[in-house]
């Protein structure tokens, strides 16, 4: 290595040595007004573009809210810390029903179920006693004599004291 490669100018910036050989005026401006960042608010709205691509991403978030109230399912609700069905199917003149459970994070086991489905325009009804068990999935099956041509079944469901409703429309087999 020889000398001519020690003297080789660096390319580094350092703020406090360029300001050590600046007048005055500039050392007393860069005390003053330090550069700021601007916040997450800022950066999203610092342009035209960006402003229009920010209201564009707020009105997606609100329409897609309100697209799922509207349009929420009744045939599936949360209930003792699982997420439960109602699927339903016509066939030869009854009604066959399905109340599937799925847990959201740990199965468990041993709570009171008890399932009321009644058709709409009947006044029969159709009941189930029973209790989960500590699997994570687990599935009721019921059945309505005679309520094949109804068009819509409403569950009454309670599990461990609390209730709630699911409800579906029936789905006819097809004979082949």
């Amino acid at each position: 290595m020889s000398d001519e490669d020690d003297k080789a100018p660096t390319a580094r910036y350092d703020r406090a040595r360029r300001l050590s050989r600046a007048s005055e005026e500039v050392r007393w401006l860069s005390g003053v007004d330090p550069a700021k960042r601007p916040g997450l608010l800022g950066a999203l709205v610092a342009t035209r573009g960006l402003r229009f691509i920010a209201f564009a991403a707020l009105l997606a978030i609100v329409s897609s809210g309100i697209v799922t109230f509207a349009l929420r399912d009744e045939g599936r609700a949360t209930l003792g810390g699982s997420v439960w069905t109602l699927s339903a199917l016509s066939h030869q003149g009854d009604a066959l029903v399905t109340v599937y459970r799925k847990a959201r994070d740990e199965a468990v086991g041993d709570l009171a179920v008890s399932i009321e489905l009644v058709a709409e325009g009947r006044t029969e009804r159709a009941t189930l006693e029973s209790f989960t068990d500590g699997s994570r999935e687990q599935e009721f099956y019921l059945s309505l004599r005679g309520a094949g041509s109804a068009g819509r079944l409403v569950a009454r469901l309670v599990v461990d004291g609390a209730s709630t409703e699911l409800a579906a429309d029936l789905r006819r087999s097809r004979a082949p």
